[in-house]
């Protein structure tokens, strides 16, 4: 599962990498825009899997693992309830959205919003490959999904589709995801549970908070960006924003091991070793982090150009403050793990805090790329702070 993992980081990696180059300065910020926007919406799907993972996992123990497909429907029939509606809210806002995004059509949020559909499904029936461990079939389904929106997406932005073509390869690869996993996912779609299955815990909310709170903090600043600034300008800034997103991706692995280890020593009342594990999280996150920050800090112009060609060389002065912010906030997802993991919910007034004073700061701003970065430093090097406070109290 690991190599499956890292294969669709690096698929998802290169397909952006390739968009810079194919789409140009315009088109790659309104792709990143539109991926931002995604993102925060998808959060509940990630709540969802968490909890068909636990019931699923559960049933297997009992030996009625070929009930997953019921406890499959249960769950699809509540995201198609939830992301039936986003979708619907997007058609209807389109327009809007398009023109406070400065795209060039609305159709594109169109296909953004059907993108979100397929990805918004697909976690749950990745759930239960997952609550079964069929770590084949599911690490097949994790490559899958990234390779199809790759080759779909590079096809058609090679054949002139432009953003459309890949937004359209977005949809691709979570359609396909999602085919993939449901027809890994056994029968007995029919079946009968015997407890049922409650998604929408007060556990699950919270989750569902800090995890969006969390995901804001990354893409705010780029939504308000492309709002704010020409086109072109946006691009740079977005290539710099993805440069310094490189950082979450080298530190990503941290908060998956950290996660479950914290919940068992916290189940076992081992908090003295919890916070030790907490330790030695964050200090990998630093020896990870510290080199891609020196060789950022060394040789900006170059990062850009090697990873997004010479036309984005121009943003090669962002690429600084943005890597430290992103630095902060690798720190920052470490310390909510932490938190999350020992059932402590208290981040999230914090993280919504910041999410929104990140946001009007941008405002205040008006988009000024030159300073919107110092604003992620500033929230980032504050909740560290707070979120270390909350950790140390055991």
């Amino acid at each position: 599962m690991l190599l499956a993992s890292t294969t669709a980081n690096a698929l998802n990696y290169l397909y952006t990498l390739l968009m810079s180059r194919s789409l140009g300065l315009e088109g790659y910020g309104s792709v990143v825009a539109l991926f931002a926007l995604i993102g925060i919406a998808a959060v509940p799907t990630g709540v969802v899997q968490n909890v068909v993972v636990d019931a699923t996992a559960r049933l297997a123990a009992q030996g009625l693992g070929t009930r997953a497909g019921a406890l499959l429907r249960v769950a699809l029939v509540r995201l198609v309830a939830l992301y039936g509606v986003t979708l619907a809210l997007i058609l209807t806002g389109s327009t809007y959205l398009a023109r406070f995004l400065q795209l060039p059509e609305p159709s594109l949020v169109t296909w953004a919003g059907l993108a979100l559909f397929c990805a918004g499904l697909a976690p749950a029936a990745l759930g239960v490959l997952q609550g079964l461990q069929r770590f084949p079939s599911l690490g097949l389904t994790t490559v899958l999904g990234p390779l199809a929106k790759l080759g779909v997406g590079v096809a058609l932005v090679g054949l002139g589709w432009g953003v459309h073509g890949a937004v359209v390869g977005a949809v691709a690869g979570a359609a396909l995801a999602l085919a993939t996993a449901l027809f890994f996912v056994p029968a007995g779609w029919m079946a009968r549970l015997r407890e049922p299955v409650v998604f929408l815990t007060p556990t699950s909310w919270r989750l569902a908070g800090n995890l969006m709170a969390f995901t804001g903090l990354l893409n705010l600043d780029v939504l308000l960006v492309k709002h704010y600034l020409a086109p072109s300008e946006a691009g740079l800034y977005a290539a710099a924003s993805t440069g310094g997103k490189v950082l979450l991706f080298m530190t990503g692995a941290i908060p998956a091991v950290l996660f479950p280890q914290v919940i068992t020593l916290h189940t076992r009342g081992q908090a003295a070793e919890a916070y030790r594990v907490l330790q030695r999280a964050l200090g990998y996150t630093l020896i990870l982090i510290a080199p891609a920050l020196a060789v950022y800090w060394a040789a900006p112009a170059l990062v850009m150009q090697l990873l997004f060609g010479q036309a984005y060389v121009g943003a090669a002065p962002l690429l600084r403050p943005l890597a430290l912010g992103m630095a902060g906030f690798a720190v920052v997802g470490a310390l909510l793990t932490y938190q999350v993991g020992r059932q402590r919910f208290d981040c999230l007034p914090w993280l919504a805090a910041g999410a929104v004073a990140e946001a009007l700061g941008v405002v205040a701003l008006r988009g000024e790329a030159a300073w919107v970065p110092y604003v992620l430093i500033v929230v980032a090097a504050a909740l560290t702070w707070v979120l270390w406070r909350l950790a140390v109290r055991r």
